[in-house]
């Protein structure tokens, strides 16, 4: 194999940027202002890694967060906000506003995008209730019309989740609430050998 083929793809292979998501997103109503009083909006906190394992660098320009309750029609279409950390108290906190990521070759970027549905611009109402979603992210790493990333899940919200988010609600208190995605996300829980043999080892 000639030796300019090595050279070009060790040296001047385009970016080639991955997306992944992690193992749970973050549900939370929010309050949003306006002249004729306050009114309610959903935020999704989702946690994402870009990775490029090109030698060249390249960019993540925008992206979108889709979701939609599988068995109807309609789906809310979402642009990035903020990026977001977890501060001392454990409380998200706004890090900057959502803008283009950098990143150099054979590099990664972690990332908690946050994502807001404001009735106040769209005129409609995400209406949250027990049923499963589908989630679907896009980003642009090219100055294209369609994006060349997308990653395709799911969640499901439970009835114990959709009360607590019905109780922050009514409290004023805005807290989080953890979803799994595809159910991948066993709870915390005390199970017995039996259980840790069938769950996580191979019966060989």
């Amino acid at each position: 194999m000639p030796i300019d083929y090595y050279v070009y793809f060790a040296y001047f292979r385009l970016a080639e940027i991955k997306l992944l998501l992690g193992r749970n997103i973050v549900l939370f109503p929010s309050k949003v202002k306006t002249p004729s009083g306050d009114i309610l909006g959903v935020t999704f906190n989702v946690p994402i890694t870009f990775y490029n394992w090109s030698p060249q660098g390249g960019t993540v320009y925008r992206m979108r967060l889709i979701i939609g309750r599988q068995q109807q029609n309609e789906y809310y279409d979402m642009t990035w906000t903020t990026f977001v950390k977890i501060g001392s108290g454990g409380n998200f906190e706004d890090e900057e506003l959502a803008q283009p990521i950098p990143m150099g070759g054979r590099s990664s970027v972690n990332k908690i995008i946050r994502f807001d549905w404001n009735p106040e611009f769209t005129g409609e109402k995400l209406d949250i209730r027990v049923e499963k979603y589908e989630l679907m992210i896009f980003a642009w790493t090219k100055n294209t019309e369609k994006p060349d990333l997308k990653y395709v899940t799911s969640f499901l919200l439970r009835d114990e989740q959709y009360a607590k988010y019905q109780n922050n609600i009514s409290s004023g208190n805005f807290g989080p609430i953890w979803l799994s995605l595809d159910d991948a996300e066993r709870p915390n829980t005390v199970i017995t050998k039996n259980r840790v043999d069938s769950f996580y080892l191979d019966k060989r």
